[in-house]
């Protein structure tokens, strides 16, 4: 019998195909799906802790935004990245803090999209933060200017749906 947990087991699968249908099955389940994707987070492998974030993104309930902030705070970038991009797919403004100081993560990828996901959940009290990575003239190279291209965006973003 396939159980939601086999199923979540086959996020490790190295087929792209068969894991995409995964994530789709997965995110049609919405919350009946929740207890056994939180409890893959604790997952050994690296590869299904990372869509199970993914997944959790389209979950607008408290305990997956709860479960995405603490991902935030992972020892690996990946999974920090992940975590970012799919707080700001829930547009959940409760994630607004975590995000900010996710801004100043080491890695470039989990900052850029830090700046994306506040983008899109347009709250206008990610703006300083923001403006300061923006004028962050330490972040050399072209992933970060790139990271910089997308905090002017998001900071637009922010702006246009406050009606600045």
């Amino acid at each position: 019998m396939l159980t939601l947990r086999s199923i979540i087991e086959k996020l490790g699968n190295k087929n792209d195909e068969i894991r995409n249908n995964v994530i789709t099955m997965l995110s049609q389940f919405g919350e009946a799906a929740l207890m056994p994707l939180l409890e893959a987070l604790n997952d050994e492998e690296l590869s299904i802790r990372f869509y199970t974030i993914s997944i959790l993104g389209t979950i607008p309930s408290k305990p997956a935004i709860e479960s995405l902030l603490t991902a935030l705070k992972d020892s690996h970038s990946d999974i920090r990245y992940i975590a970012a991009s799919a707080l700001g797919s829930t547009g959940d403004a409760r994630t607004i803090d975590g995000l900010v100081i996710a801004l100043k993560d080491n890695e470039t990828s989990v900052r850029f999209h830090s700046a994306e996901a506040l983008g899109k959940i347009g709250d206008e009290r990610a703006i300083a933060a923001l403006q300061e990575l923006v004028q962050n003239q330490e972040l050399k190279g072209k992933a970060s200017r790139e990271t910089r291209r997308i905090a002017k965006k998001a900071i637009e973003q922010i702006q246009q749906r406050q009606n600045y």
